[in-house]
C-alpha cells in the first residue's frame, strides 16, 4: 500500500512540475519571440 502511495504522489508532483515548468517556457518563448519578431505590433 505504501509503495502505490509513493508511486501516486511521484506521478502528481512530476505532472505538476512538467505542467509548470512547460507554463514558465511557454510564456519564456512567448516573451522573446514577441521581443525578436516584434509580432505585437499586428495586435
Amino acid at each position: 500500500m505504501r509503495l502505490v502511495c509513493q508511486c501516486f504522489r511521484l506521478y502528481v508532483v512530476d505532472s505538476v512540475y512538467n505542467t509548470l515548468l512547460s507554463e514558465m517556457l511557454t510564456d519564456f518563448f512567448d516573451a522573446e519571440l514577441r521581443h525578436y519578431v516584434n509580432y505585437d505590433r499586428d495586435f
